[in-house]
């Protein structure tokens, strides 16, 4: 369990450009999201972005296109049903504090 924590901090300094602090404290605040559906999501989120940086070149999730995204979620073939659709709400999840926030506009 150290080790993925250390390798969730080491992805949040290499790509912690997109807002991942405030994201984290809207799910666990705003939303009253349980701590480890909060990890969950974030942890996904930092997939998407580390995936997004490697494969498209951005190093913002906020700046991703839906055909990056349409991209990403192709991806993710092989994983179970349960974890690609959890994946799917972290990122409505993130876009959505995204734009109440003004980092992107609807």
């Amino acid at each position: 369990m150290q080790d993925a924590i250390r390798t969730d901090e080491h992805a949040q300094a290499t790509h912690g450009q997109w807002g991942q602090v405030g994201f984290e404290g809207h799910l666990g605040g705003y939303l009253r999201l349980r701590p480890a559906t909060v990890t969950a999501y974030v942890s996904d989120a930092n997939l998407a972005s580390r995936w997004l940086a490697a494969n498209r070149g951005l190093d913002d999730l906020a700046a991703a296109s839906e055909v990056d995204l349409r991209a990403y979620l192709s991806s993710l073939g092989g994983l179970t049903n349960a974890t690609v659709a959890r994946r799917v709400r972290a990122l409505r999840a993130f876009y959505r504090y995204a734009v109440q926030t003004g980092q992107l506009s609807s």
